[in-house]
């Protein structure tokens, strides 16, 4: 991925000039697109104010959550005594973050200003201290407002010093949504379209991935044929060849009737992440299914609460999970390397269960957290007691109606009418 590295790098550039960039990086599932910003950010080292913020699947209808994860991402290198006393706007940031009247005691934050406002002041006026990067990956999981923000910035940040990233799946953006995209093709936002890996680039990886191991030319002709050149469905399979104990020279079919050894690579990538998820014991498995329950994202605190494993056992999985390359430590707590693989082990819940966990779930988050109101509607509305999501899906529309989120307030209000309808002694 050199030539989008160095595009990436060419945009930052152009921002640190005054130049404004919008770079929309388009691609399916597993071809690389979070992993050419991992290590495009790795590399970083200019000066910059960095926020990054994710769409997520069971997140969908919170408004502005990718950008609010972005903010307290990068809130702690933020010189707020530069906002003092706040002006006017600054007040329009509070549904993103919270704690913000907290850095300004003695000041009213009320701000007649709207979200998208304030977001784009806050970050022009910070680009003016240094260049400012905002990512939004897995843009095809995000709120209408998210993507009407980015509309706005690209309008109205053109003369900034801030580099916008958006990441996204094309086949899995809405249909609203596509009108947008092509418009912001043909207005300010460059768009790279990553392509699978072709024979060469396939060999290189999965040399990489074998550390200099011995292997015959048909084990990477096999490879690119069962993966096609997906990044992910390569590094997958080749894990769960190691897993499987796999000889590299021996273990490739190469007879006419097709026969295999005593593993095989799946042919779909569903089977790779399988193959790998059987690898661990009961507990453990069980254990991951109720962090995918949980989100993409998930603390050590909830997971024991859920899973209600003793400590050690439940370190003894993670510390697995990690080493298995199936979860990594972020700042708060855990991730799920992909999301393919949340929604696997997720898949293999049965239905009784992901319908309790998600009731320990939303029961634990009532009790211990500041929780998205949005966030408990959907526990609540996936267990086994769905209508306890009722008051909570009438405190996320009324939040979405607050920052004029109307979609989201109308989507809100469509589940607890059916709830209505589903429990008339409601």
């Amino acid at each position: 991925r050199t030539t989008e590295l160095a595009w990436l790098t060419d945009s930052l550039t152009a921002a640190e000039q005054g130049h404004g960039r919008f770079c929309f990086i388009l691609g399916e599932s597993g071809v690389g697109k979070t992993r050419l910003i991992d290590e495009w950010t790795a590399r970083l080292t200019r000066p910059v104010y960095l926020f990054r913020g994710r769409g997520h699947e069971f997140e969908a209808m919170i408004p502005y959550s990718p950008l609010a994860q972005a903010l307290r991402e990068g809130e702690t290198a933020v010189p707020w005594e530069y906002f003092q006393p706040p002006p006017p706007w600054l007040g329009a940031l509070q549904p993103l973050l919270p704690d913000l009247p907290a850095r300004f005691s003695g000041y009213s934050l009320t701000s007649q200003h709207h979200v998208i406002e304030g977001l784009t002041n806050f970050l022009l006026t910070l680009s003016r201290q240094r260049p400012v990067i905002l990512i939004v990956d897995n843009l095809h999981w995000a709120d209408g407002p998210t993507w009407n923000f980015l509309g706005y910035l690209s309008q109205h940040g053109g003369n900034g010093r801030i580099l916008t990233i958006a990441v996204a799946r094309p086949e899995d953006i809405p249909p609203e949504r596509q009108r947008l995209v092509r418009k912001m093709e043909r207005e300010q936002w460059q768009i790279r379209r990553l392509l699978r890996l072709n024979r060469a680039e396939t060999e290189t990886l999965v040399r990489q991935l074998m550390s200099g191991e011995e292997v015959e030319p048909v084990f990477f002709r096999r490879i690119y044929e069962e993966t096609e050149g997906n990044p992910f469905f390569i590094i997958e399979t080749i894990r769960a060849v190691r897993e499987a104990g796999g000889d590299w020279t021996e273990s490739v079919p190469t007879d006419a009737a097709g026969h295999r050894p005593h593993f095989a690579i799946p042919l779909q990538v569903q089977a790779v992440i399988e193959s790998r998820l059987d690898k661990l014991d009961e507990k453990s498995g069980a254990a991951l299914g109720v962090a995918a329950a949980i989100g993409r994202e998930f603390s050590f605190d909830l997971l024991q609460q859920v899973s209600q494993q003793p400590t050690e056992e439940l370190l003894d999985a993670l510390d697995e999970w990690l080493a298995r390359g199936l979860v990594r430590e972020t700042r708060d707590g855990y991730d799920f390397s992909h999301e393919k693989l949340s929604q696997v082990a997720y898949q293999r819940l049965s239905r009784a269960r992901r319908q309790w966990v998600h009731l320990q779930i939303a029961d634990y988050l009532a009790r211990h957290s500041a929780a998205e109101p949005a966030q408990l509607a959907h526990h609540y509305y996936r267990s086994s007691q769905p209508d306890k999501a009722l008051p909570w899906l009438a405190q996320a529309g009324e939040r979405a109606l607050r920052v004029r989120s109307y979609h989201e307030a109308r989507e809100f209000g469509l589940q607890a009418i059916g709830l209505l309808g589903r429990f008339p002694a409601l």
